[in-house]
């Protein structure tokens, strides 16, 4: 299985404009549209719909972020189709709603009639509204630039139809806009040296703005580890290495036990090895931290003490389901799926304190993380599953495990199951709500810079 993030395709970017800075290829002005465009869109994609003003709302101190993205200038495209209000085109573009009803009156602008209500659609908004995508086999530098930003705005896209929440904070988004504008910058400086006069206007405009906003965002920007997240996958016929099998083992376990959980009625075998399974995720990715090629000591404090706390909680909660029962069975699929993480982890811990040319670390770290996020998710899935199982009569154990009454008495001497209350097993909602709270701390812990070497924003922008 083959991996893509964002970050691996913003990195693609950094070598297609390092090799576009060391070119004399001249840029068009239709190629430097496709660029301008694809870049307002992937900004606009990883803040999020909130980026835009919506009128009746207040207008608050904007985070520098939001204020920077606000401050682009005037977008050759907007990055959805919908229809406004006039008062709505206002806000989007800048301009007074007063100039957008003139131009209804004058007849340059369509509209449609609802209920009162003039209605423009955005694409009729568009400076230029012949702008094509990129081709993806145009070997022009700015093209493959264009295509990469592209690639990174899509994933953005479907990571929102999953999680509608914003997947990284403010620090991060600003980092991952210095990374952004500062290609940018150095593509809009090319345009410049190599492109047509009459040409010049917007990308001066463009390397004007990332210029200002770079010094907007220098202070209290991160490193963005969210982009890490952003991915798309591609099967691996057959992996080879420790790497691509922990790969695999983690993105299938990941969709088995997002389905299994979702069943009508889970099984308390699955729980128990989803349990089992986050101990043994967090037993390996402490071991991998912890390994001596890892230089890691002064980052290791909080995610070796959060590590340990969660893979205790996850014992304590795979013990609680000891001898109790759903009646029903794990599927084929999520008891392969684990089997195959199991076994892939198992791997990873035999190996984990192997010099770099045994296994990539750095990637088997990005893959643990992974996993740990993954765990976190699917712990939120089923948070309240032992409680809503329990209230509704679906577990059972033993009769003659549980305390005797008078109408358990036949089942108890026929050794039959009975449904269990939750009165007789008070703690294992508690024990699975102390897990999930232990995933938390530890997607907080494993989200540290310090735990994921590499550049930060400033030191991108020096490269570049």
């Amino acid at each position: 299985m083959s991996t893509t993030s964002a970050a691996d395709l913003l990195a693609h970017a950094d070598l297609f404009t390092r090799q576009l800075r060391d070119s004399e290829v001249p840029i068009t002005r239709e190629q430097w549209a496709t660029f301008d465009v694809t870049v307002h869109r992937l900004m606009f994609e990883l803040a999020g719909p909130d980026a835009m003003h919506r009128p009746g709302t207040t207008r608050t101190a904007l985070a520098p972020t939001l204020a920077v993205f606000r401050s682009y200038p005037e977008p050759l495209r907007h990055p959805f189709d919908t229809q406004l209000s006039l008062e709505q085109a206002a806000a989007l573009t800048g301009k007074r709603a007063a100039y957008f009803r003139r131009r209804v009156q004058h007849g340059n602008l369509h509209v449609v009639h609802d209920a009162g209500v003039y209605l423009v659609k955005t694409r009729d908004l568009d400076v230029d509204p012949d702008i094509t995508p990129a081709e993806l086999g145009d070997p022009h530098p700015l093209a493959r630039i264009s295509c990469t930003l592209g690639a990174a705005a899509d994933l953005a896209v479907a990571q929102r139809q999953v999680e509608q929440a914003r997947f990284m904070d403010d620090a991060q988004l600003a980092g991952t806009y210095i990374h952004i504008l500062s290609l940018t910058y150095s593509a809009a400086r090319h345009a410049l040296a190599h492109g047509a006069v009459v040409d010049a206007d917007r990308p001066l405009a463009i390397s004007q703005y990332a210029e200002r906003s770079i010094d907007a965002l220098r202070e209290g920007a991160q490193r963005p580890l969210a982009l890490e997240r952003l991915t798309a996958t591609s099967p691996e016929p057959a992996p080879a290495t420790i790497n691509e099998r922990l790969e695999a083992a983690v993105e299938h376990w990941t969709k088995a036990a997002e389905l299994e959980l979702l069943r009508l009625v889970p099984s308390a075998d699955t729980l128990r090895m989803l349990a089992n399974q986050g101990a043994h995720l967090y037993a390996v990715t402490h071991q991998v931290l912890t390994a001596p090629h890892g230089n890691l000591e002064d980052a290791l404090d909080g995610a070796s003490t959060s590590l340990v706390a969660g893979a205790r909680a996850f014992q304590s909660a795979d013990k609680s389901w000891a001898r109790l029962t759903t009646a029903s069975r794990s599927s084929t699929e999520f008891v392969a799926a684990s089997r195959e993480l199991f076994n892939a982890l198992n791997e990873v811990g035999v190996h984990a304190s192997e010099p770099a040319d045994v296994w990539d670390r750095p990637r088997g770290l990005r893959d643990l993380t992974h996993g740990v996020e993954t765990l976190g998710r699917v712990m939120e899935l089923s948070q309240t599953l032992p409680d809503r199982l329990l209230r509704s009569g679906l577990v059972f154990a033993p009769a003659r495990a549980l305390p005797v009454s008078v109408t358990r008495m036949p089942a108890k001497s026929q050794g039959k199951f009975v449904a269990v209350s939750s009165h007789e097993v008070p703690d294992l909602q508690m024990l699975w709500n102390e897990a999930y709270r232990q995933t938390q701390q530890v997607k907080h812990s494993m989200a540290r810079p310090d735990l994921h070497p590499g550049p930060s924003p400033v030191q991108r922008l020096l490269e570049l």
